[in-house]
């Protein structure tokens, strides 16, 4: 699952739904945040087509687009 840039949301609100939703600590979802802004994009995480497309729902509706790419 890859989260991208979101210019209208605050950074550490952020890192804050990174670290909600995955339970990275504050320094990786600090990290993941810093990418995706500097970069427009973040892989945050690897597993399975369910759960990709769930966490792509759940970033969602705090606001931020994420997307599913294959490996």
């Amino acid at each position: 699952m890859v989260l991208h840039r979101a210019a209208d949301k605050g950074l550490l609100f952020i890192a804050g739904v990174v670290r909600d939703l995955t339970r990275y600590g504050e320094a990786e979802a600090m990290t993941r945040m810093w990418e995706a802004y500097h970069r427009g994009r973040s892989l945050v995480l690897v597993t399975h087509l369910e759960r990709a497309e769930l966490y792509v729902e759940q970033f969602r509706d705090r606001g931020l687009f994420a997307s599913i790419e294959p490996a």
